[in-house]
């Protein structure tokens, strides 16, 4: 079943830089998240309305929520991804890391791209969940 939320929440851009080591302006950002999964530990959701199709690739803004708190502090990431529908991967373009739920609160970390590039989604995961979603669109 999905669901649809609409929080507001600041996003901070810097490749490869922590949020607090540099003064940034914040976006405003009005996603619409779309639920796709949820474990134990967290529940996740993609946007839809920023979706974008190149070939079997889609590009979009994804978000964990986070059930409890983790050790640094956070509660939510917000993530820039690329999946690619025929490979059946995945690679993360950039990361924020959030300490209230629905990327909201403070930014406590902001990530590029990540070096270990493609990741091969594995069947019956939230992922493929994810995958199955964006894929079909």
């Amino acid at each position: 079943m999905m669901s649809v939320c609409r929080p507001r929440c600041e996003v901070r851009w810097a490749p490869w830089v922590l949020c607090s080591a540099l003064g940034f302006v914040s976006v405003e950002v009005h996603a619409e998240w779309t639920k796709a999964g949820e474990t134990p530990e967290a529940n996740f959701f993609v946007d839809l309305g920023s979706l974008e199709k190149d070939g079997s690739n889609r590009r979009f803004w994804e978000l964990t929520d986070l059930k409890q708190r983790g050790k640094e502090g956070e509660m939510s990431m917000r993530a820039r991804v690329l999946y690619d529908c025929q490979g059946q991967r995945a690679r993360t373009l950039t990361l924020t890391v959030h300490a209230d739920s629905m990327a909201g609160g403070k930014t406590l970390f902001v990530g590029g791209e990540d070096p270990q590039g493609w990741v091969a989604v594995a069947a019956k995961s939230v992922s493929a969940d994810k995958l199955r979603l964006v894929c079909a669109r």
